[in-house]
């Protein structure tokens, strides 16, 4: 929801933008839109804060039995009890997993590859007016609700392929940045259309935060995966603007090889994410047809702070 939120922003708030920008008078258009947005996210922000319960003990809107349904069914799935105290144990095995490293660079890549901030000024490139080029937005936000929606159903309809689908979500801003590279510049509508498809990797961000949520278990481990996946969020949205350079607008050409080179090698990091996981899948399958009953996969009886690495019941969603 917060993605698609995300979309819906994008393609209101340029033409939001954009009327106000046309008022004349002492308080500058883009000040009122600032105050306006900025406004409601406070009481949203106040609203959300005060209505949405850490968990499930503190849900107003269940009854005493719901809250047990919803406190069995996700302790079922192995999650991690909540810990105060930070596990040392569960940090030195978690920097010594290459899944770790893997992460970051998932968000780096997909981060560094984000062409969002510079489609307005791609399309002014291509010679269209400021209206235009703000209208020209929309397409782009109905592809990525698009994409985001297909990589929810897809990952409804095969829960246990979610890295796979990932990695052709991947594909489809691959495809644009190769066309946007390819394409000559005369051919305006089709260099569009390729930057629509670009900026596509919303749906791939928010499956990547299901199989991290999904694939790791213990309270600290789980909290450090979570963090060096924002680091990497936020060390590639400083990297990725750095790629595009004035004297190759507007296609900005080497920018867009990287784009393309970035989402090759995110595709194998995913794919090399699974094959890990499928790897320690099946020695634990090992272990339990060996007779091993710690192995044996089975629904957990309730929370605990063990993590996917101790808990060989547990097995890791593909």
């Amino acid at each position: 929801m917060l993605a698609g939120a995300d979309i819906f922003a994008q393609a209101l708030g340029g033409l939001f933008l954009y009327g106000l920008s046309s008022i004349k008078g002492h308080i500058h258009g883009w000040r009122i839109a600032m105050l306006i947005a900025g406004g409601i996210s406070i009481c949203i922000g106040l609203a959300f804060a005060y209505l949405i319960p850490a968990n499930m003990n503190g849900a107003w809107f269940l009854t005493a039995e719901e809250k047990q349904i919803a406190h069995d069914r996700v302790a079922r799935e192995h999650a991690s009890a909540h810990e105060r105290h930070f596990q040392w144990d569960q940090f030195w095995e978690t920097v010594k997993d290459p899944k770790f490293y893997l992460v970051f660079s998932w968000a780096f890549l997909l981060c560094a590859c984000t062409v969002l901030n510079f489609g307005t000024l791609i399309l002014n490139g291509l010679g269209y007016t400021s209206f235009i080029t703000t209208v020209l937005q929309l397409p782009a936000c109905a592809m990525q609700a698009t994409c985001l929606i297909l990589a929810t159903l897809s990952c409804k309809r095969f829960p246990d392929h979610r890295g796979y689908i990932q990695a052709i979500c991947a594909v489809v801003p691959l495809v644009g940045s190769i066309l946007l590279q390819v394409l000559p510049y005369e051919n305006k509508w089709p260099l569009a259309g390729s930057l629509w498809l670009t900026t596509c990797n919303y749906h791939i961000l928010s499956v990547n935060l299901s199989i991290i949520s999904s694939n790791i278990k213990g309270h600290t481990r789980k909290t450090l995966f979570s963090t060096v996946y924002y680091l990497g969020y936020a060390t590639g949205c400083i990297v990725g603007p750095q790629l595009f350079r004035d004297e190759q607008a507007p296609l900005y050409k080497t920018a867009m090889r990287a784009i393309s080179s970035m989402y090759g090698v995110y595709i194998v990091f995913m794919l090399l994410f699974m094959v890990l996981c499928k790897m320690e899948n099946s020695r634990r399958d090992r272990l339990a047809a060996e007779g091993n009953e710690e192995a044996v996969p089975r629904p957990a009886a309730d929370y605990d702070n063990k993590t996917d690495k101790q808990d060989l019941s547990f097995r890791y969603v593909l």
